[in-house]
C-alpha cells in the first residue's frame, strides 16, 4: 500500500478536489501528511469530510482535526466546503474559518456557534440539512448565526423537521424567516420546513416569499391547496398593476415538490405563463391536482389542469424548457407537455413566428 499512498499524497498537491469518507478508517499518520500537502495545493477548490457517527465514533482524532481545521485556514484557494456527520463550532471540534467560501454545505451536522469564530455562515451559498440541536439554547445560536450570514449569502437551503420543538422554538423559526424575507441580495431559497406532516409556512407567509423579486430559484416543499396562488399573487398583482403585463420578477426556477394544486393554484399558473416576460423555465417535479378539471379563461368547456397547462405553454409560453412531471396525470398529456417544452428549447420564437401569416410552421416531433 505503500506506493497507493505515495501516489494520493502527490495528487493531493495538484488535485481540484479531495473527498474523505470513513475518517475513522484511515491512518491517522496518512490523513495529516495528506492534509499537509493539500494546504499547499494552489489549485483545490473542493474539500467534501464524510462521518458515519455509527463506526467513526463522531469524528476524526483530534490529531487529524487539528490538521483539517489548518487546512481550512490555510488552503486559500478553496472554494467548495461539505461536511457529512460531523460536529463544527465546538472546543474540541472543526471549525469554520472566518474567511468566505463560495459554497458551504452541513449535512446531519452537530453545529454549534457559542464558541466558534465566525458567529455566521461564512460563504456565498449555503445548504444545511437536518442540522442536530442539543438544546434550545443552541438551536437559537444557530439561527441567529444563520441570520448573521444573510447579507453575506447569495442562495440558502435549508431543510429541517420540527416534529419534536415546542412553541418558543417555533417562535425563533417564525423570527427568522421574517428575516430572510427581508433579504433583497438572495437569488434562490430552498426551504423545506416541517412540523411532522404539516408545512409550517402560512398562505400569507408564502406570499411574503412572492414579493422577493430577484429570487431566481425557489423550492418551498409540501405546499397545500393555496399555497402556490398565495405565492405568485404578488408576482401577478405587480404585473397588472400599470396595464402592461410585464412584471420585474427574475424567477426562473419553481420546485414546489409534493404540492397540490388547488383551483386557484392552477388558474394563477396559467396566468403567470401567459405573461409575455415571463422566465420560468422549470416546474420542479411531483405536483398533484386535488380536482380534475378547471375553468381556462376563453376555452369553451372545463379542462383537465395538465391539458389546461398544455394548450397554455403551446399557445401562450416559450420560457418553460423543462417539463415538469405530475402525478397520477394521463400520458398523453405528458407526452404532449414535454413535445412542447422542447419545442421551447429548439426554437424559443415559434410563437411569433407561427403569427406570420407569410410564413409556414412547420412542425416535426
Amino acid at each position: 500500500q505503500e506506493w497507493l499512498q505515495e501516489l494520493l499524497l502527490s495528487r493531493a498537491t495538484t488535485s481540484q478536489g479531495i473527498d474523505i469518507e470513513g475518517p475513522g478508517y484511515i491512518a491517522e499518520d496518512f490523513l495529516s501528511n495528506l492534509l499537509k500537502a493539500a494546504s499547499t495545493n494552489s489549485s483545490l477548490q473542493h474539500f467534501r469530510l464524510v462521518v458515519d457517527g455509527l463506526y467513526d465514533h463522531g469524528g476524526p482524532s483530534p490529531n487529524v482535526t487539528t490538521h483539517i481545521n489548518s487546512f481550512l485556514t490555510s488552503c486559500l484557494s478553496l472554494k467548495q466546503v461539505e461536511m457529512v456527520g460531523c460536529k463544527v463550532g465546538h472546543f474540541d471540534s472543526l471549525q469554520l474559518p472566518s474567511r468566505q467560501f463560495d459554497t458551504l454545505t452541513l449535512t446531519n451536522c452537530d453545529q454549534n456557534f457559542e464558541v466558534s469564530d465566525p458567529t455566521f455562515f461564512p460563504a456565498k451559498n449555503v445548504s444545511v440539512f437536518n442540522p442536530v440541536v442539543a438544546d434550545q439554547e443552541t438551536f437559537i445560536q444557530y439561527l441567529e448565526a444563520l441570520q448573521r450570514g444573510l447579507p453575506h449569502m447569495e442562495s440558502l437551503r435549508l431543510r429541517v423537521n420540527v416534529s419534536s420543538w415546542d412553541g418558543s422554538r417555533l417562535g425563533c423559526l417564525e423570527n427568522f424567516l421574517v428575516a430572510v424575507r427581508s433579504r433583497q441580495n438572495l437569488t434562490d431559497l430552498d426551504l423545506d420546513l416541517r412540523h411532522g406532516d404539516v408545512h409550517l409556512l402560512g398562505v400569507e407567509d408564502i406570499s411574503k416569499f412572492g414579493q422577493m423579486v430577484l429570487l431566481k430559484g425557489l423550492t418551498l416543499n409540501r405546499l397545500g391547496p393555496g399555497g402556490l396562488h398565495s405565492l405568485l399573487r404578488p408576482i401577478l398583482n405587480a404585473s397588472e398593476g400599470d396595464g402592461t403585463r410585464e412584471y420585474s420578477h427574475q424567477l426562473e426556477s419553481l420546485d414546489c415538490k409534493y404540492a397540490h394544486l388547488g383551483h386557484e393554484d392552477v388558474e394563477s399558473l396559467l396566468c403567470l405563463l401567459k405573461l409575455p416576460a415571463c422566465r420560468l423555465k422549470s416546474l420542479g417535479r411531483r405536483w398533484e391536482f386535488t380536482h380534475d378539471r378547471v375553468q381556462v379563461l376563453g376555452a369553451q368547456s372545463s379542462l383537465h389542469p395538465l391539458k389546461a397547462l398544455v394548450e397554455t405553454v403551446r399557445n401562450h409560453n416559450v420560457s418553460l424548457v423543462e417539463a415538469p412531471v405530475f402525478e397520477g396525470c394521463a400520458r398523453d398529456d405528458i407526452e404532449s407537455l414535454s413535445f412542447w417544452v422542447r419545442m421551447n428549447r429548439a426554437c424559443p420564437n415559434r410563437i411569433k413566428l407561427a403569427r406570420e401569416p407569410a410564413l409556414v410552421f412547420a412542425l416535426a416531433s
